[in-house]
């Protein structure tokens, strides 16, 4: 058996070699990492866009629910007697009521064709209303 002198060129294979197989070895690890990472951002895109509706969902259903008691007031202040009548004194004692019940409007007002400052719950100087 004859032994081979180890030279520049033999020794820059083993290290090509020896690269060739880190990079072959470490390749499965590479792509199961990278797979898993695109797999959790898959994960949690899906999981920000059901937030998203359920957050959207809520909202709309408040504001539904908003609206419809708004709608409920509107169909409701026209029918009540101290409204239809033409004395604003029994609109002004009946709204501060209408809204010590309704907490989320700023005050209400009615206006009627032949008069514009019928009524309101909470009195405001006319001057800013101009």
């Amino acid at each position: 058996m004859r032994l081979r002198p180890v030279t520049i060129a033999s020794s820059v294979r083993l290290r090509t070699r020896l690269v060739a197989l880190g990079l072959i070895a470490t390749a499965p690890a590479l792509i199961v990492i990278l797979y898993t990472q695109s797999l959790e951002r898959a994960r949690a895109r899906d999981s920000a866009i059901a937030d998203i509706r359920q957050v959207t969902q809520l909202a709309a259903g408040q504001q539904a629910t908003w609206f419809d008691g708004v709608q409920r007031l509107l169909l409701t202040l026209p029918q009540l007697p101290d409204v239809r009548s033409s004395d604003p004194s029994r609109c002004r004692a009946l709204l501060p009521g209408v809204l010590r019940d309704h907490p989320g409007y700023i005050n209400i007002w009615i206006y009627k064709e032949n008069n514009p400052t019928f009524c309101e719950a909470i009195p405001i100087d006319p001057t800013r209303t101009a």
